[in-house]
């Protein structure tokens, strides 16, 4: 299988099937019509070769550092989903 080709250093999303898509949970985020919030995160994820969604998921991943879990440590998994179901990253 050919390697994908990395644009700085990021991998490219897996694709996803449209019906999942169409299910995943969506957040909308509005700013003021004044706002040059939406610019600067375009002109960022442009930088790093990533789209502006993935930027703010890690924004957030970034903010969520913090936040105390009571779960202890991590729970090896028989691959990478089993791995993060375990952990409490992905639902079942």
């Amino acid at each position: 299988m050919p390697q994908e080709e990395k644009k700085h250093g990021v991998l490219p999303l897996p694709k996803i099937p449209y019906e999942r898509v169409m299910s995943m949970p969506t957040i909308k985020i509005r700013f003021n019509e004044r706002s040059t919030m939406p610019e600067r995160l375009e002109r960022r994820s442009e930088e790093l070769g990533i789209s502006v969604e993935q930027l703010v998921k890690r924004f957030i991943s970034s903010g969520m550092q913090d936040f105390e879990s009571d779960e202890g440590p991590a729970i090896p998994g028989k691959s990478l989903e089993d791995f993060l179901v375990k952990n409490g990253a992905w639902k079942k």
